[in-house]
């Protein structure tokens, strides 16, 4: 699903909504980006928001990504970090992801 809504949007016929940054899991992954981009990915499709949200599965590029996205999510073990701007807000439980990234987007501008 995500590829069409890409598609629609570089030929210009979808002007807003969520671009994902999403890293491919390597050995450094301590934080499942990919599974956590399935539970949330129908959710952030019928949000019209232009907002830019990073996926990421460790603390090591997780940072990094998060300096050019709007919103960004990142773990280690069960504590996971949001980041807004770049800047880190918030540290949530592993079972309390999902529901701070869909606050954040529902705040953010």
């Amino acid at each position: 699903m995500q590829a069409g809504v890409e598609l629609l949007r570089t030929l210009g016929l979808r002007k807003k909504g969520i671009r994902v940054v999403s890293c491919p899991r390597c050995g450094r992954h301590s934080f499942d980006s990919q599974g956590f981009l399935q539970s949330v990915e129908r959710e952030l499709l019928t949000i019209d928001k232009d907002l830019t949200v990073a996926i990421m599965g460790c603390q090591v590029n997780g940072p990094g990504e998060a300096k050019s996205a709007d919103l960004a999510i990142t773990g280690i073990g069960n504590s996971i970090f949001l980041y807004e701007k770049g800047k880190l807000v918030r540290k949530v439980e592993k079972s309390e992801a999902k529901q701070a990234l869909m606050e954040a987007i529902d705040h953010a501008e």
